[in-house]
């Protein structure tokens, strides 16, 4: 019986030649306008906002996307020009955290007194800067890429929206079992030679305490640098 007899797949070499003209035309169409759509959405749209917003930046266009993505290494060199010798503090944890709620950000985990300037897998805080709550700045930096690859467990990626803190939003640090809050009072775009993480920002306030968070402007770019302050308000459990 021809019902119970094995069937034999064969392989057909003119599937091409079934499917019309017009539905490959199609088909052809579709993927090239959906790729265009990601590259628009995800590159073109977010380099020419930065363009928008920061329009004194120099015009530059970084050939590699990763630049754009952190997914490229990079270092805040400029910052080695004011390096201090720490003398070690068994006192001093090895890490603190930061916490911006209108960012989204949360425990983010920032290394105490770095040398590295690469702040690839935590924060930075700059070694020889003031500790939280102490009297003078802290000064904290980490990366930034184009506002839509923010992420805020990837430390390539955690500062891309902080340009978005405006004076009056608040912010965190957990440092040694006490929590601090900030409120930011200034925001500062600076070129990177100009950057000095031991800058007392308010002179004429005896003994004041405040925080700089530091990363790069415009968002994918590196021209300038952004400097968001805040000042101790209110010392917790």
């Amino acid at each position: 019986m021809d019902y119970f007899k094995p069937y034999k797949y064969e392989k057909n070499s003119n599937l091409k030649s079934q499917i019309s003209k017009p539905v490959r035309v199609y088909v052809a169409g579709f993927l090239i306008f959906l790729g265009t759509s990601i590259a628009y959405v995800k590159v073109v749209s977010p380099y020419t906002r930065s363009l928008f917003l920061y329009s004194q930046a120099k015009p530059l266009f970084y050939p590699v996307l990763g630049y754009k993505t952190g997914q490229a290494n990079f270092s805040f060199e400029e910052l080695k020009k004011y390096a201090r010798a720490v003398s070690p503090n068994k006192n001093v944890p090895e890490k603190f955290f930061l916490t911006i709620p209108k960012l989204k950000i949360y425990e983010a985990e920032v290394k105490t007194n770095d040398t590295s300037l690469a702040p690839n897998k935590m924060l930075g805080h700059y070694a020889g800067t003031a500790l939280p709550g102490e009297s003078f700045n802290s000064f904290i930096y980490g990366h930034a890429v184009f506002e839509e690859y923010f992420d805020p467990l990837d430390y390539k990626k955690i500062f891309s929206t902080l340009p978005n803190l405006l004076p009056g939003d608040e912010f965190y640090i957990k440092y040694l079992n006490k929590t601090y809050k900030y409120v930011v009072t200034m925001k500062k775009t600076l070129e990177p030679s100009d950057v000095n993480p031991y800058e007392n920002f308010y002179p004429d306030i005896p003994n004041n305490s405040t925080v700089s968070l530091m990363t790069c402007v415009p968002p994918g770019r590196k021209d300038f640098r952004l400097i968001v302050v805040g000042s101790l308000v209110k010392q917790g459990n």
